[in-house]
């Protein structure tokens, strides 16, 4: 598959509903807790996929 910026834009525009209807209504417990040592939490996956998006690929693009 060859990269296409606009098929990646579509891709990205999900992110935000999915990440939505994936996490919302969750307890705290469910947000902040991991699966053991080396593991993200939930609020960590969203908050390194933020981190990436800003500094990693926009400025990339």
């Amino acid at each position: 598959m060859n990269f296409n910026i606009n098929d990646a834009f579509v891709m990205l525009d999900r992110t935000p509903k999915t990440l939505e209807c994936l996490l919302s209504g969750l307890t705290k417990g469910w947000l902040h807790s991991h699966e053991g040592e080396g593991t993200w939490t939930p609020v960590e996956v969203v908050e390194h996929l933020i981190e990436a998006e800003k500094y990693n690929w926009v400025p990339r693009l």
